[in-house]
Parts: C-alpha cells; structure tokens; sequence
C-alpha cells in the first residue's frame, strides 16, 4: 500500500469513526430521555416518590447514562489519537521520501553543472 492510499484509508477511518459517534450520541440521547422518566414514574407506583430512595435512584440513573457518555466519548477520542498518530507517521514518510527525491534531483543538477564547467575549463584551457 503506498502512502497515499495509506492517509485515504486514515481518512475513511476518521469518517467512520466520526458517523459511529454520532450514532452513538443518539442513542445516548434516546436512552436518557427515556430513563429518567421510566425511573421516576416506577418510583411514583411504589408510593415514594418524595423519598430519598427516590432521589438516590435517578442519580443513579443519572449517573449510568452519564457514565455511558463519557464511555461514548473516551471511545472515540482514543480512535482519533490513533489515527492522528498514524497519519503523522504517514506524513513523516512521505515528506521524508520528497525530501529525499528532491537532494538526489539537487545532486544530479549540481553534478551537471560541475561536468559543464570542467568541460567549460577544458575548452578555455585549449583555445589559449
């Protein structure tokens, strides 16, 4: 695989990554809209509503779904850190392989230019 369809692929992986976090953020979003109330309301059957219990119980609903964002998160922090990692590696390369193309095309010119002003020398040395 070249370097180039290295750092596309890195690219496409980005995007997914990207796509994967937001379908994750929905279904967060679903999740917690749905689970306060649920907990609230089993409380409410129960006939303790007003309790500590109660408020213990949906912070630790709370709690969960905050826990599961911050998973969410995390998750997709470590995909792009590593990604990162990988395209600056990718980039190093490449720019490291330009680098090298342009002293070798720098070498031949400079060795160019030396043979036409030895031969330069040659022709001024015999037409004296």
């Amino acid at each position: 695989m070249s370097i180039v369809d290295a750092l596309a692929a890195i690219e496409y992986q980005r995007k997914q990554a990207g796509s994967a976090y937001a379908t994750g953020m929905y279904d967060w979003r679903k999740q917690r809209q749905f689970a306060l109330p649920k907990a609230a309301a089993g409380y409410g059957q129960r006939g303790i509503i007003d309790s500590g219990i109660t408020r213990r119980g949906l912070s630790d609903v709370q709690a969960q779904t905050q826990r599961g964002l911050a998973n969410l998160r995390t998750g997709f922090d470590d995909v792009i850190y590593d990604l990162i990692g990988q395209q600056v590696g990718h980039e190093k390369a490449l720019a490291s392989s330009q680098v090298q193309k342009a002293l070798e095309g720098w070498a031949a010119d400079a060795d160019q230019i030396a043979q036409r002003n030895f031969m330069a020398n040659q022709i001024r040395q015999a037409t004296q």
